[in-house]
């Protein structure tokens, strides 16, 4: 079984995201097109992501009962 693209970019972008290459892996997900079956997941991990960059920046975060 050969696996789809957006299974090996989903993967990628989690490794990279664990590796600190979080905005490679943003843009690694944008390649998961809007139809694809692993778009949810994929619209997921991006959501993670951001809000990890958010807690990063020291910026409260919509939604997560956290904040000032």
């Amino acid at each position: 079984l050969v696996p789809r693209a957006s299974d090996v970019a989903l993967a990628r972008a989690r490794t990279l995201a664990e590796g600190g290459h979080v905005p490679d892996a943003l843009r690694l997900l944008e390649s998961i097109g809007a139809l694809d079956p692993r778009r949810v997941e994929a619209d997921h991990l991006r959501a993670e992501l951001q809000e990890r960059l958010l807690r990063l920046a020291g910026l409260s975060v919509p939604g997560s009962g956290e904040g000032p």
